[in-house]
């Protein structure tokens, strides 16, 4: 097997492509133009303040050190700038506004009648948030509201149920005067427009709109679906200028937010530095969404109910007659999935060993309820113990319990469903 090239695409010190044919490997390099140099330069300098950032020992922090000044010699050399016009500026700065030797952290200014909130004072780094994060994606959301001005929010999919997290911060930060904007699909028929009109009649103040490119004459065609969409993000502009963008995959629903597998990433930082066209990752997403708002979305007007209400209510009646028919043949056959049997079998060794306390963590759907009655059954025991925190659930439990033994013929085992408040 030959050695593949190894891709680097980065600005170097000039004596690196003669060390590395020193080292018996060749070199592929190439002269950057002005424009191209200047914008290599800027990345490098991210690059070498990240690796500053992580040093960790005092020789480290010196090589670090010496790599960006020597970087931050080559800016200014660019620009025709003496470093001694950066050492008399920086004098100036420690006489006006100090240096760093009191350790101050600025966590925000209010008036003297309002008075702080201790959650401003919580760290916001850059994060992933999935399903086991200790920091929620709502929560991250709701804090993020506290010093926002606005939040644009892109979510292919939307249900009224995301209400019941959010409808109260929502509501305040409307209230303060704040901006949402809400900009979702018809992709797959999915979204109910009676949710949508819901929505507006909770929060008056928030603008929702759909994603219909429109043609020439600046109208949508309504005999063609529009393309598919699938953006999920949310958007936090701040007066600060530290604006907060979360990008990843949760729509703007309750099983999005709170229950589904998902992955969220968080930043405040990182996606606020100028990268290209002086434009942020900020920047560029905030003008790709007004470019969407404007151009290729059309509001939750009579004109589009009227016309998508027969398409969803055609694609809602599809779907619940396959989800019935599912359920109809699962529960006719009761038969457990291949997922179901790898845990049955799982289960089974382990109560061969002596195992008697485990553990089954399976996301919703999956059939967490007949895997339990399933293995109830191959186990032989005869009394089981189900505890729920709602009602429904311990019925539909009951259900599943009472379908999985019906064609035994010895009698009924002991079951308890005890709902836990």
């Amino acid at each position: 097997m030959t050695n593949r090239p190894r891709i680097y695409n980065k600005l170097v010190r000039d004596l690196i492509p003669d060390q590395i044919s020193q080292s018996g490997k060749q070199a592929d390099i190439g002269t950057l133009n002005d424009e191209d140099f200047h914008q290599a330069l800027k990345i490098k300098l991210l690059e070498e303040a990240h690796e500053l950032f992580h040093a960790d020992n005092r020789e480290a922090i010196i090589n670090e050190s010496a790599d960006l000044l020597e970087l931050i010699e080559t800016l200014l050399k660019h620009h025709a700038i003496n470093v001694t016009e950066v050492f008399a500026r920086q004098k100036q700065k420690r006489e006006t506004a100090g240096s760093f030797d009191k350790r101050h952290i600025l966590y925000a200014t209010s008036s003297p009648q309002d008075p702080f909130d201790n959650q401003i004072k919580e760290p916001r780094l850059p994060q992933l948030l999935t399903f086991n994060s200790l920091t929620g994606l709502v929560d991250v959301i709701k804090r993020e509201l506290e010093d926002a001005d606005a939040l644009y929010i892109a979510s292919a999919f939307y249900s009224r149920s995301m209400l019941n997290l959010l409808l109260d911060p929502f509501s305040k930060f409307l209230g303060r005067g704040g901006k949402i904007k809400l900009l979702t699909s018809i992709m797959g028929n999915f979204n109910n427009p009676n949710d949508l009109k819901h929505l507006s009649e909770q929060l008056t103040d928030i603008k929702v709109k759909i994603f219909y490119p429109l043609n020439e004459q600046g109208n949508p065609d309504f005999n063609q679906a529009p393309p598919p969409f699938h953006v999920k993000s949310f958007l936090f502009v701040k007066t600060t200028g530290q604006h907060a963008l979360i990008v990843g995959s949760s729509n703007l629903t309750e099983s999005g937010l709170t229950k589904n597998h998902e992955w969220n990433y968080f930043s405040n930082s990182e996606s606020n530095l100028i990268l290209k066209d002086n434009l942020s990752a900020f920047e560029y997403a905030q003008q790709e969404y007004n470019d969407y708002w404007e151009l290729s979305s059309i509001p939750v007007d009579e004109q589009f109910i009227a016309v998508y209400l027969p398409r969803w209510k055609k694609a809602h009646e599809l779907r619940s007659k396959v989800s019935q028919e599912m359920a109809s043949t699962f529960k006719n056959t009761l038969e457990p999935r291949p997922a179901q049997i790898q845990a049955l079998t799982a289960l089974a060794d382990r109560r061969l060993k002596g195992i008697n306390k485990t553990t089954v963590i399976a996301a919703t759907g999956l059939g967490k309820t007949y895997l339990a009655a399933f293995d109830f059954k191959q186990s032989g025991l005869k009394s089981i113990l189900f505890i729920a925190h709602r009602e429904n659930i311990l019925n539909k439990a009951l259900e599943t319990f009472s379908a999985c033994f019906k064609s035994q013929s010895q009698s009924r085992p002991s079951i308890k469903f005890i709902i836990a408040i």
